[in-house]
């Protein structure tokens, strides 16, 4: 057993992944924190592209663009209103 990789995915990946996921949280709205909860995969498609040359079909790209929108879909929408009501005001 590689005794220093697993201590990399302990330490680093786990506990300081989730430490810095949960002090984010308690600093920002769940809104502005949407955008971090999809940089993981956004960056795990990158990298798989990037580094193991992975190929996707079209219909995943689609599904990656899809995930995507929806996940910002709840900033845009508060951004939306928040314009909606500065203009009625």
């Amino acid at each position: 057993t590689n005794t220093l990789g697993l201590l990399w995915v302990i330490v680093l990946n786990t506990a300081l992944g989730y430490g810095m996921y949960v002090w984010l949280l308690q600093r920002m709205s769940v809104v502005d924190f949407t955008f971090g909860g999809i940089a993981n995969p956004i960056a795990g498609i990158v990298s798989g592209l990037l580094l193991l040359g992975e190929n996707f079909t079209p219909l995943q790209y689609s599904l990656m663009v899809g995930m995507i929108v929806m996940s910002l879909l709840p900033q845009i929408l508060t951004s939306l209103r928040a314009r909606k009501e500065a203009i009625t005001v």
